[in-house]
C-alpha cells in the first residue's frame, strides 16, 4: 500500500474510533442475501465490527424478518446475552398473537430482556398498519417511548406522515435500507419539518452533500448512524460523518449520542 494511502487510512480509522460509533442498523443470522455466510453468528458480526472500528451495534435477526419473527427474536436475545456491544432490536407484527394484550406482553418482555427498539415490515409481512385496525401496537410503543424503525420500502410516505403525526412522542427512525430516502428530499424535508419525532438513519447517503445540507437545516440531533451491516460496506457511510462539514458536537450526536439518548428514554 502506498505510504500516503496507508497514512490516510490509519487516520480515518482513528477518527472512527474517536467518535465511538453506535451502528443503528446491524443484522445477523441466515438470510436470503448472497452474503449471508458472513453473519451466521454474532461472532461473525463481531469480526466485521472490529474490522470497521465501530464500537456498538443495534442488531436484528434476518430469521425474524424473513422467516419466523418470534423464533428469530428469541435466538437473537440468546446470542447477544452478556455482550454489552449489542442492543437487540426485535421484529414484530400486530398479529403475532391472537390478542392485543398478548402482543403487548410479548413486546414488554423483550424490552425487559434488553431490547430497546422494534422494526415493523408491513409490506414484507403482508399487513396494513393504521390506527383503526392495529394502532394498539403504535400506542404501546409510544407509551413506552420504544423507538420504531421503518423503511420507505415497507412504508409509503403518506402512511409514515399520518402515523408519525398522530403519535408525536413515538420516536420513529427512518432507515435507508433497500431504498434511499435521501433521493426524495422533496418528501423528506417537509416530512422532517412537520414530524419532529422522526430521526433519519444515515445509511446510503449517496446524494452529494445531502447529509451536510440536512444537518445544517435540522441540526445534528435528528440523525443516527447506520450501515445495514453486513449487506453494505460501511466505510462510505462512516466517512460521510467523520469528514462531514458540520461540528464535532454534531458528529458525536450522529455517531452515537442520539441513539443512546433514544434508548435511554425507553420506559419499562
Amino acid at each position: 500500500m502506498d505510504s500516503a494511502i496507508a497514512e490516510w487510512n490509519a487516520s480515518f480509522l482513528e477518527d472512527i474510533k474517536k467518535l465511538r460509533f453506535f451502528d443503528a442498523n446491524c443484522w445477523c443470522g441466515m438470510s436470503k442475501y448472497p452474503r449471508r455466510a458472513l453473519v451466521k453468528t454474532i461472532g461473525d458480526l463481531d469480526v466485521l465490527m472490529e474490522r470497521t472500528g465501530v464500537e456498538k451495534g443495534n442488531v436484528s435477526s434476518f430469521i425474524a424478518k424473513f422467516l419466523k419473527p418470534m423464533e428469530g427474536n428469541a435466538q437473537l436475545l440468546e446470542d447477544v446475552s452478556g455482550k454489552s456491544r449489542y442492543t437487540p432490536c426485535i421484529v414484530a407484527t400486530p398479529w403475532m398473537f391472537p390478542t392485543a394484550a398478548q402482543v403487548e406482553a410479548y413486546v414488554l418482555e423483550m424490552v425487559s430482556r434488553g431490547a430497546r427498539s422494534v422494526r415493523l415490515f408491513p409490506k414484507t409481512h403482508h399487513y396494513i398498519i393504521n390506527d383503526w385496525s392495529n394502532g394498539f401496537l403504535l400506542k404501546l410503543l409510544e407509551h413506552h417511548r420504544i423507538p420504531l424503525f421503518v423503511t420507505t420500502k415497507d412504508w409509503d410516505w403518506h402512511t409514515l406522515y399520518e402515523l408519525s403525526h398522530a403519535h408525536p412522542v413515538l420516536p420513529v427512525v427512518l432507515e435507508q435500507s433497500d431504498t434511499e430516502a435521501f433521493f426524495n428530499l422533496g418528501y423528506l424535508m417537509p416530512f422532517m419539518e412537520r414530524c419532529p419525532n422522526v430521526y433519519l438513519e444515515t445509511n446510503r447517503v449517496h446524494e452529494y452533500l445531502a447529509l451536510d445540507t440536512l444537518v445544517r437545516r435540522f441540526g445534528g440531533g435528528r440523525f443516527v448512524y447506520g450501515s445495514s451491516l453486513p449487506l453494505d460496506d460501511p466505510y462510505a457511510h462512516l466517512a460521510m460523518i467523520t469528514m462531514g462539514d458540520f461540528s464535532q458536537a454534531n458528529k458525536e450526536q450522529i455517531a452515537h449520542g442520539n441513539l443512546e439518548k433514544l434508548f435511554a428514554g425507553v420506559r419499562n
